[in-house]
């Protein structure tokens, strides 16, 4: 089974960036055979569907995708 991430992102010079670097770093340790496919909209207020549709494509064939929301993860980081 081909299991990628896809990860909706938009680069931003700041902490959504760093956070990203944490998780993706993460993602490396913890799932090594699952790709990261990132997917940037840039056009306008950021677009989270559009985002992942571009990272499912850059994905090519994949079976299972997982879905790395990391801004949503920041809660979590507060919170510890």
């Amino acid at each position: 089974m081909n299991t990628v991430v896809l990860a909706p992102r938009r680069d931003d010079g700041g902490w959504r960036d760093e956070l990203w670097a944490c998780v993706r770093s993460r993602l490396a340790v913890d799932h090594a055979d699952w790709p990261v496919h990132e997917g940037h909209h840039v056009d306008g207020p950021f677009n989270r569907s559009a985002a992942i549709n571009t990272a499912a494509r850059a994905a090519g064939d994949w079976d299972v995708a997982a879905l790395q929301d990391y801004a949503a993860a920041t809660a979590m980081v507060k919170q510890v």
